[in-house]
């Protein structure tokens, strides 16, 4: 009688089945890994997407406001209450070196000295500086500062208004009509009224907006960051957006003479038709100003290995940055239309 034998498989079958395995396994991974850098890749480039959209509407909506005081027209109108005062300075303010006559947080929503007839001072209601902070060591720390990166100010009211029985305790605000306006913080109470301020059908209450954006100098996450005006009255300090690792700022000044509301040149904010903010006779300067191009250049959160930036040094308004390996990089540029005249032009 025959039997059969049963054969199981020998060391070369099984050897030979576990190397196809092993590619298969592989090949797997291989897929697997390719498919998660994929994901974190398309995830960084989503995020600076935002980040970039954030940060720009951000600028552009302070840009478009900036000089904003309701109907007035005579900047030099403006001034402060004798009922409800400012206070007379405001800790860790931008412009701390400053006395209530000088560029202050409050000032240029006031002209200083002078009057309709005698040319009076007007702080300009947006402004900055270039590669440097010095005009802000109040409000911004040498720590806290990414150096050769701009900075940008914007003053103005509202867009809100705000009724009389509505006025938040120790909020600054603009009382203002087509003539009159008056800088008060609020008491919680009922606005001042002072002899010389007449309310009618077109007074209204602005909430003051004081604010400064410069890029933080964490490496770790660099982001655009915003100081401002309170409505307790005290400054604060928040980010506006991250990977930001650069803010550069050109503004168009109309150089017209006449001015015609036309931006003629881009210039620096240490050009010549410009000028540093705490030189006052420098504030008609600024006043030329019609629009504002800006460059920011973003990172991604996470590094990417054997990845090299096509471009290495990004060139954004005459200031260069070399890229540190394994990020990537995406430059966004927008120009914003000054929208609100002055009324001090020289």
């Amino acid at each position: 009688m025959n039997t059969i034998r049963s054969r199981g498989m020998s060391l070369v079958e099984i050897l030979i089945v576990v190397a196809i395995s092993f590619v298969v396994l592989a090949a797997i991974f291989k897929i697997f890994i390719s498919a998660k850098e994929n994901m974190v890749l398309q995830d960084n480039l989503a995020r600076m997407q935002e980040n970039a959209r954030v940060a720009i509407q951000a600028l552009q909506e302070d840009i478009r406001m900036a000089g904003f005081m309701g109907e007035i027209q005579e900047y030099w109108n403006v001034d402060y209450s004798s009922v409800q005062s400012v206070a007379t300075s405001i800790t860790n303010e931008c412009f701390n070196d400053y006395s209530t006559t000088g560029f202050r947080w409050l000032a240029p929503m006031v002209s200083v000295g002078g009057n309709s007839t005698t040319a009076p001072a007007i702080p300009p209601k947006l402004a900055g500086q270039n590669n440097a902070k010095s005009h802000f060591d109040g409000c911004i720390s040498d720590a806290n500062y990414r150096t050769a990166t701009d900075v940008l100010t914007v003053h103005y009211a509202g867009p809100e208004t705000i009724a009389d029985g509505a006025l938040a305790n120790t909020t600054y605000y603009l009382r203002s009509n087509l003539f009159n306006g008056i800088v008060f913080r609020s008491n919680g109470g009922s606005p001042p009224a002072p002899s010389d301020f007449a309310s009618g059908p077109n007074t209204m209450n602005l909430p003051v907006r004081a604010r400064t954006y410069y890029v933080s100098a964490d490496n770790a996450n660099p982001s655009l960051m915003r100081v401002e005006l309170a409505s307790n009255g005290t400054l604060v300090t928040n980010p506006v957006a991250e990977g930001i690792v650069s803010m550069q700022v050109r503004y168009g000044v109309d150089t017209d003479s006449p001015v015609d509301g036309i931006a003629n040149n881009y210039v620096d904010a240490d050009h010549g038709l410009l000028g540093g903010l705490r030189t006052a006779g420098n504030w008609p300067r600024w006043a030329k100003v019609r629009t504002v191009r800006i460059w920011l250049l973003l990172r991604s959160a996470d590094k990417f290995a054997g990845y090299t930036d096509p471009v290495g040094t990004y060139a954004m308004a005459g200031t260069n940055y070399t890229v540190e390996p394994g990020y990537r990089y995406q430059l966004f540029v927008t120009t914003v239309a000054v929208r609100n005249s002055s009324g001090d032009e020289s």
